[in-house]
């Protein structure tokens, strides 16, 4: 369970290994001085203390028996046929309860699914994100002129979250002028988010095994805001999104 008066750190060899022998006593008690971090997208279960996680689940694949207390839910291009609307409606009430849609997106590299069927199955994932007023947790390759396409007609009101973002600042900044939120994981763009404004920058682990304390210490360098600072943007955007 988090507790908003936990020390965020996790313990024993683990803060060892972040840390170094020689720990910076200074940055213990920056962290030290922090409640939550968020780790908007995860592939994995989380075991770090004081760590908000939200788990992908996709209704593609095997479906656990117990579905994590956070988590998103959608059909992924990579893991989907032609028989996508099935599948929509066979996990209907497993998609109303979860507290995010995603990921879903489109993927130019890797799809069961042409061009023409990803946007019309996107288009649907994101009507759904409407209807249940849920922010959605996008997924794309290669397609940000026809997310952006999308985007256009449906004019959504829930935020649009790009999970994973790797691209250069001018593609960035063609999101945020849409009002999206840009999440970063452990191999982010530095000068990306270096430029990106605070208010719409998320943080994630997606496969990664460590935890997205590692992306906030890697974030904290690149950006010069020191690692309080910026868990406190965090922490406001994760809340703005899912208000």
């Amino acid at each position: 369970m988090v507790r908003s008066t936990d020390c965020i750190l996790p313990s024993g060899a683990y803060l060892d290994a972040i840390l170094g022998e020689a720990a910076d006593t200074t940055l213990c008690h920056k962290l030290t001085t922090m409640n939550v971090l968020y780790d908007i997208h995860t592939h994995n279960d989380c075991d770090y203390e004081n760590v908000i996680s939200v788990r992908n689940v996709f209704v593609s694949n095997s479906i656990p028996a117990e579905l994590p207390t956070l988590y998103s839910a959608s059909v992924h291009p990579w893991y989907v046929g032609r028989d996508w609307k099935k599948l929509l409606e066979e996990n209907t009430g497993m998609i109303e309860k979860s507290a995010f849609i995603g990921e879903c997106g489109l993927d130019k590299l890797r799809s069961h699914l042409d061009m023409d069927e990803q946007i019309i199955l996107f288009s649907e994932m994101a009507q759904i994100a409407e209807r249940m007023g849920k922010p959605m947790i996008i997924h794309c390759v290669k397609a940000f002129s026809e997310l952006l396409a999308v985007h256009k007609q449906i004019k959504p009101s829930v935020p649009w979250i790009i999970h994973g973002f790797r691209g250069k600042p001018q593609q960035m900044n063609q999101l945020i002028s849409k009002g999206m939120y840009i999440s970063f994981g452990i191999n982010f763009n530095a000068e990306s988010l270096s430029l990106c404004p605070t208010d719409k920058i998320l943080f994630e682990t997606d496969e990664y095994g460590g935890s997205v304390l590692d992306v906030y210490r890697k974030a904290s360098e690149v950006t010069h805001i020191p690692l309080e600072t910026l868990a406190q943007f965090i922490a406001h955007n994760y809340l703005d999104v899912k208000k």
